[in-house]
């Protein structure tokens, strides 16, 4: 069949007007001609117009949608399936990787998903949980569940699932500070005083006061977060001072964030390599511990190294570097080690490694409200092999 006879049902599938018939008969050309780069050139210029045209697909899972929509068990028509919970654009991206593109995890040409290795058992997701800690030392326990209206004073704190808002402006004069956490396996979001909104990556955390009454508004994180912070006004409109993140990190490769209403993420695990910040929109000043500056354009990304050096990275793809918050993990030519240490910290589990296990780099997305075994099942796509032991992930050649 000619090419735009392909490209012509791609368009249709995309817009849901394709019979069964005409479904199978385009997932079976696609199979035939998955190695065809100039084909999946073509469908993937197709599917960027269509992008522009229409927001639904502006986004797209790959990895996920490919056990979605190539569904060998059929219990229902799997574009259906799919796009119930991945939208068009998932469609898109899994019929992009029949077709040759390298977004999807692969190995191999034979696209029936490979038969995958066993597991004892599975590991659920992590979920909204977090801890927080009062002015007093009071612990309360977070979860998605919550509905509560918590007082600390003259401070009303309210939970609405996984979520806090600080309501209210509370008294300059009695100002404490809270502490935000999340374990391994948990997310939080929470509004603070000003209105600037914080949402906790697993393992992290933010110490921030009740009241913002001086000329800085500081805070302190620690871990992954994502900020969008709100603009802070004086009498007459002027903007008011600057906000502050402190970065701390165990190895003490720490850093400072100056901003002023604006939105931007900051990696700073202590078993990553750097700590990066990276900007979506608005300016920041970072400031690493041994005193060396640079300013942020939107796009940029800085990486500190413990030593205390700035490298800025250019037109980062600031989708994936956000991914987590949006529920999703997404990996860019990214390496294995880097791979688990997320999925590590998402599931709660320890990663150890057996024999010599390839240098793999991945790229894709893959939702992370599936069990550990599913994430697996995907990765394995690419040669290399895990298995589940309590919590503990082994990864094998």
């Amino acid at each position: 069949m000619h090419e735009n006879t392909i490209q012509e049902l791609f368009h249709r599938y995309l817009q849901g007007a394709t019979t069964p018939e005409e479904e199978q008969q385009l997932k079976d050309l696609l199979r035939e001609k998955q190695d065809d780069e100039a084909l999946a050139a073509l469908l993937k210029e197709e599917w960027e117009q269509l992008s522009e045209a229409d927001p639904r697909f502006s986004s797209y899972d790959v990895a996920a949608s490919w056990r979605k929509i190539v569904d060998p068990e059929g219990r229902q028509p799997a574009r259906i399936r799919a796009l119930r919970r991945w939208g068009w654009a998932a469609a898109a991206a899994v019929l992009l990787a029949l077709a040759g593109s390298a977004y999807l995890f692969r190995s191999s040409p034979d696209l029936p998903p490979p038969v995958i290795t066993a597991h004892k058992n599975d590991v659920p997701p992590g979920g909204s949980k977090a801890t927080l800690v009062l002015g007093d030392g009071s612990v309360v326990s977070l979860d998605s569940a919550g509905n509560r209206l918590i007082s600390q004073g003259n401070t009303a704190i309210r939970q609405t699932g996984g979520q806090l808002r600080y309501e209210g402006e509370g008294n300059a004069a009695e100002v404490t500070y809270n502490t935000l956490t999340t374990p391994n396996g948990g997310q939080f979001k929470v509004t603070l005083p000003d209105g600037t909104q914080v949402w906790l990556n697993a393992a992290s955390s933010i110490r921030y006061p009740t009241v913002f009454a001086g000329e800085k508004r500081v805070v302190e994180i620690t871990g992954e977060v994502y900020m969008e912070v709100a603009r802070r006004l004086q009498k007459g409109g002027r903007s008011a001072g600057p906000f502050v993140v402190k970065v701390h990190t165990a190895s003490g490769n720490s850093s400072e964030i100056e901003v002023l209403g604006t939105h931007f993420n900051i990696n700073a695990y202590n078993d990553e390599p750097a700590v990066k910040t990276t900007l979506l929109e608005g300016s920041v000043k970072v400031t690493s511990g041994s005193g060396h500056t640079s300013v942020l354009k939107p796009g940029q990304q800085s990486q500190i190294n413990n030593g205390g050096a700035i490298h800025i990275v250019e037109q980062v793809n600031v989708g994936a570097v956000i991914a987590w918050k949006q529920g999703y993990f997404s990996f860019a030519q990214t390496d294995l080690r880097t791979v688990m240490r997320q999925i590590g910290r998402w599931y709660d589990v320890e990663i150890l490694y057996e024999g010599n296990v390839p240098q793999k780099k991945f790229g894709g997305a893959i939702p992370r409200d599936n069990n550990a075994s599913e994430v697996l099942k995907i990765l394995e796509l690419s040669g290399v092999h895990f298995r589940i032991e309590g919590k503990k992930i082994i990864v094998t050649p």
